[in-house]
């Protein structure tokens, strides 16, 4: 009879582990007549493997793939480089509520750092709640606080192989600021260089003064460029910070 048992197939293993009961050759037999031992035999380096039990019987197996996917090592990527500013933000002793905007630049556009974040753009901006954003999308009157330049590990799949490389990633932190919808600024303003005063009298407010500024004026920022008076359109004329540009679209 025990060759018999041996000699089960798994659904008639499964039913009696499901029922507590089996039928073989007329015996009649129990959990306390049989013990089925799990274990698995596939490919333990990739997979991670739980018995389930109830109480001293085992009843299942709970398998874990933990061979990481492409877009799992791009997100491993992204948050190590969330950690670098949010370390960036500690050092300088920045509050959560400080407005700062956040801008990078790697050795190479193309490279497979610059692939990555723009990739992961909105994962990176609900870690640190703000966008990673790339250097040329910094207005040319914006405020640096501070500039680091850092290594940051990138993994990517080779022929199903994980290979890792380090490339420099250079962040600079700067105080939040105002940005313009270039199209209806010009619209608003064909004359490039009254534009250029325009642009150039709002940066240098700090963001608080431009939201009392256009509080006290329903919305609207009035300014006035070579004894002219200019009405800019908060909005549609310009955002305040990167977060709002962002999701405008204008960077």
């Amino acid at each position: 009879m025990t060759e018999e048992i041996k000699a089960l197939k798994h659904e008639q293993l499964a039913a009696f582990m499901a029922s507590g009961s089996l039928e073989l050759n007329g015996n009649t037999f129990s959990g306390d007549d049989i013990i089925v031992s799990l274990e698995y035999s596939g490919d333990k380096g990739q997979r991670d493997v739980e018995v389930c039990k109830d109480g001293d019987k085992q009843d299942g197996l709970v398998l874990l793939d933990t061979k990481p996917d492409a877009g799992m090592l791009d997100e491993a990527t992204a948050r190590e480089v969330c950690a670098k500013v949010q370390k960036m933000r500690k050092e300088l002793s920045l509050r959560k509520s400080d407005e700062v905007d956040v801008f990078y630049a790697s050795a190479a556009d193309e490279s497979m750092l610059t692939k990555v974040l723009s990739e992961q753009r909105a994962y990176v901006e609900g870690r640190i709640g703000r966008p990673l954003l790339p250097m040329a999308s910094m207005p040319n009157l914006a405020v640096p606080i501070a500039t680091e330049a850092k290594e940051v590990r990138v993994q990517r799949l080779v022929d199903g192989q994980i290979v890792a490389s380090t490339e420099m990633l250079t962040v600079t932190l700067c105080r939040a600021c105002a940005y313009f919808a270039e199209a209806a600024l010009a619209r608003l303003l064909p004359d490039a260089t009254v534009r250029d005063g325009a642009r150039t009298l709002v940066q240098y407010k700090d963001l608080a003064a431009l939201r009392s500024q256009m509080g006290a004026n329903g919305g609207t920022l009035k300014v006035t460029l070579d004894r002219t008076p200019v009405a800019l359109t908060y909005g549609t004329h310009f955002f305040l910070g990167s977060a709002e540009a962002a999701k405008a679209g204008v960077v």
